[in-house]
């Protein structure tokens, strides 16, 4: 995964490729977290979706942008990334690519390895004759 993505970063702070191109789904309270520091259309241009904003935006429709839809040609621009990677301080988000991989591969194993003990009841005279 990090030879496939090492080559995505940000542009500058402050970057806005211009796209029209949006994501169109609804808010709701389970997705907030995830959408926190994003961008979205407002009716006066983009809105940053912040812990003190989203509440008011959850049950609604939302346009949110989009790295997917991105037109920047240097990266991937500050307005469709959002603002949370630059507030952690990363613009070389194809080396965080390698969270996804280690994620699933914990997952998995925590699986395959369950230390819970298991009982079961046998009828010992199914077995004895």
């Amino acid at each position: 995964m990090l030879a496939a993505f090492q080559t995505m970063r940000l542009d500058k702070k402050g970057t806005d490729c211009g796209s029209t191109r949006y994501i169109t789904t609804v808010l709701t309270k389970e997705l907030a977290q995830y959408f926190q520091y994003r961008y979205i259309k407002g009716s006066n241009g983009l809105v940053l979706l912040t812990p003190d904003n989203i509440d008011k935006y959850i049950g609604t429709v939302i346009h949110l942008r989009s790295p997917m839809y991105c037109k920047d040609k240097k990266g991937f621009c500050n307005k469709c990334a959002g603002e949370y990677f630059y507030k952690i301080g990363v613009t070389e988000i194809g080396n965080m690519s390698s969270k996804v991989s280690s994620i699933a591969m914990n997952n998995s194993l925590k699986a395959f390895h369950d230390l819970s003990i298991h009982t079961k009841v046998i009828d010992w005279k199914q077995y004895v004759k």
